[in-house]
């Protein structure tokens, strides 16, 4: 969880000096991050999605399946998530 919550605190530094959210992770390099994290599971960076408030930064989880960062009750391996809603 602290890989994505640094991310998504770069992603707050980003938006906090550009007035908007980053279109992708790769933007905050190299001036937030020294690189996109990889995620947990797999050897993939962390997944970034913009929502329609806030965004998620998220890690697939131990079934490698991306679901979207979404933590559905009824998927057994959920994402790994950290949303922030602002």
């Amino acid at each position: 969880m602290q890989r994505l919550a640094r991310t998504a605190v770069a992603v707050e530094r980003f938006r906090n000096r550009n007035g908007r959210l980053p279109e992708a992770l790769i933007e905050l390099v190299p001036t937030y991050l020294e690189e996109v994290p990889n995620d947990y599971y797999g050897d993939s960076p962390v997944r970034y999605r913009r929502l329609s408030v806030g965004y998620v930064v998220y890690s697939v989880g131990e079934d490698l399946a991306d679901d979207g960062g979404e933590q559905n009750s009824d998927i057994f391996y959920p994402d790994i998530v950290f949303r922030v809603a602002r």
